[in-house]
């Protein structure tokens, strides 16, 4: 049998007929061939054949009329006449072409059916559960092709990746401009039959979005917003049939915004890891071992009231607190919380799944001294500068610097690794109104000290003093401090943790916004908001340890709120003359100190219940 190339008279698109074989348009389903006929077509047999031929010919362009008018409302009254214009086929009558709205209006209910969520919701699951490499969202509207990478981090949290957006011109060649694109796209072919295009053309297409779609292990959920868009239609039906287990999706008539709801959707994923309490079981005769607790196997779907309770015994000797390490099932630590020793009756505790790889224990009781170990601390290591307020009467001067070695020593010896760990140091004085400025620039940050070895940090501390000078006693250069820690080569890390601590006595010089003109500025122009952002973004987290202010009035005890608090990013300063245990609690309070070392409490005994 011979095979023949034709083109549709109907979609105009190039098909295969084999002679002999009835043979039909797979587009528009117009038959190509039909085999043998017995006799001659008369006259009323060729009649008929181009009624139908121009009745369906006509249909499908109306069709491509209707749907692009009702669905892009750049369309307006010039754009549908010169729409209309390009109808093939004799003008029909207000009866036919309601027909054809109707029909229009029929396939867009079809596709408009509530948007079955469950297949997003699926994929998004078996991404969650490490099952696929990522998952690909290809939006298919008027405008063009947004496409959206879904992926995970190492705790199975969803990562939603930026758009890549695509305008129709720049993935099918050859569309025409304005409204005739939308025409052709919905399928019309109009008065040139050079506008219908080739099958190959939607595989061209789809060579033109990203390539890791069609990547082993990605799975392509296809969503369309516009219904009856032959083109479209073939687009998604084919990046279906090329992708790695794709599907399709119909999302006519939903405004929502998809990365938005698979964000929502894995936030009720099974969860890929199961979380365990280490815990030691004590036996009759007080001998104890390593063992675990389950708090939430593996598939548990996050939510507040997602918990697990859990009674605490004292261990059979004497400790002053109890270490609760959540881990993973293979062992890999998540976060440690730190409990007083319990009753003899023991206590209950909480924890709570809240949200996917966040684990954590529910009004976790107050502790002073405790560490943990949050997955963002890098692997343990921390960069901590120690900033310094060196002017003031000596005596203040000198608890501060012994409070700033205390915190190093500390940190130093609580570190479990202590390789990991680097200590650098600011001290700063205040500005002196007698200082001439054809002397050069006034050395207001007088000690500086590199990020380096703990022990070097302590050493240098022990030759620090007052640096005495002018006072006063509402505001000091804390701004000049902060440009220096944000600007100066310290030796910053770029896989550690950043933190700042300011043991301080003065709140800095009011910045140029400030209405209040009651305080001074500062003389060397520095502006401490501007050192704020440097910091942030630099990713330095800044803490502070203040001594108490004697507030002499209203404004300046407001500045030194607003401008503390704004430093820290509203984290909490510990204030206070004898400061105890603060320096390592406000490190703990806001997981800025990392693992677990030699010396620390043993692990707790619990019961489940």
């Amino acid at each position: 049998m011979s095979a023949e190339v034709a083109r549709c008279p109907v979609c105009a698109l190039v098909a295969v007929r084999d002679g002999g074989v009835e043979q039909s348009c797979g587009e528009c389903g117009w038959l190509l061939w039909g085999g043998i006929v017995a006799g001659v077509p008369d006259a009323d047999d060729e009649a008929d054949f181009a009624a139908a031929l121009d009745e369906a010919c006509w249909r499908r362009d109306q069709l491509a009329v209707e749907h692009v008018a009702f669905a892009d409302d750049r369309v307006g009254p010039t754009d549908r006449d010169r729409l209309d214009g390009l109808i093939r086929g004799r003008v029909r009558g207000e009866a036919e072409r309601d027909a054809v709205v109707r029909e229009a209006g029929e396939q867009r209910a079809a596709a408009g059916r509530p948007v079955p969520w469950v297949v997003l919701g699926e994929a998004v699951a078996r991404l969650v559960r490490g099952e696929l490499a990522a998952v690909g969202l290809v939006e298919l509207d008027v405008a063009g092709v947004r496409t959206v990478r879904l992926d995970t981090d190492d705790e199975g949290l969803v990562l939603v990746g930026e758009a890549d957006v695509r305008a129709w011109p720049h993935v099918v060649a050859g569309l025409p401009g304005g409204a005739e694109a939308g025409f052709v796209l919905a399928g019309g072919v109009g008065t040139n039959p050079a506008s219908g295009f080739d099958p190959d053309t939607v595989h061209h297409a789809l060579d033109e979005l990203p390539g890791w779609l069609w990547a082993p292990g990605v799975r392509v959920v296809t969503l369309r917003r516009v219904a009856g868009w032959r083109l479209v239609d073939r687009v998604a039906r084919t990046a279906v049939a090329r992708a790695d287990g794709g599907t399709d999706v119909s999302l006519v008539g939903s405004a929502e915004d998809v990365p938005a709801v698979a964000a929502r959707l894995a936030r009720r994923a099974p969860s890929r890891d199961a979380y365990h309490l280490a815990v030691v079981a004590a036996g009759p005769s007080g001998s104890v071992e390593s063992a675990g607790v389950e708090l939430f196997p593996a598939g548990t779907v996050a939510g507040a009231d997602v918990r697990r309770v859990l009674r605490i015994h004292p261990p059979p000797y004497p400790v002053s607190e109890l270490l609760l390490p959540v881990v993973r099932e293979d062992g890999t630590p998540v976060i440690t919380h730190a409990v007083p020793v319990p009753a003899a009756s023991g206590v209950e505790v909480t924890f709570e799944l809240a949200a996917p790889g966040r684990p954590r224990l529910v009004d976790v009781p107050p502790v002073d001294v405790a560490w943990s170990f949050p997955a963002v601390c890098g692997g343990g290591h921390l960069d901590l500068v120690c900033v310094v307020e060196l002017g003031g009467p000596a005596e203040r001067v000198a608890a501060r610097l012994a409070r700033t070695r205390r915190l190093v020593e500390t940190v130093e010896q609580a570190h479990p690794v202590p390789g990991a760990l680097r200590i650098g140091l600011v001290g700063y004085a205040d500005h002196d109104p007698a200082w001439r400025a054809f002397d050069g620039p006034e050395p207001i940050v007088t000690h500086l000290h590199p990020l380096g070895p703990a022990g070097e940090a302590s050493v240098a501390l022990a030759t620090w003093g007052s640096d005495g000078g002018w006072e006063d006693p509402r505001v000091a250069a804390v701004e000049d401090a902060l440009h220096a820690v944000a600007e100066a080569d310290l030796g910053w890390r770029a896989h550690a943790r950043r933190v700042a601590v300011v043991t301080a006595w003065r709140p800095p010089h009011a910045a140029p916004a400030d209405t209040d003109d009651s305080l001074p500025r500062c003389p060397a122009g520095h502006e401490w908001p501007q050192a704020v952002a440097a910091l942030a973004k630099q990713e330095v987290a800044v803490l502070t340890l203040l001594e108490p202010l004697a507030r002499t009035d209203a404004a300046t005890g407001t500045h030194a709120t607003v401008t503390w608090q704004s430093i820290t990013a509203a984290r909490a300063p510990a204030e206070g003359a004898d400061l105890g245990e603060a320096p390592l609690r406000l490190l703990h309070e806001h997981g800025l100190v990392l693992g677990v070392g030699e010396g620390y409490p043993p692990l707790a005994t619990v019961s489940p219940r």
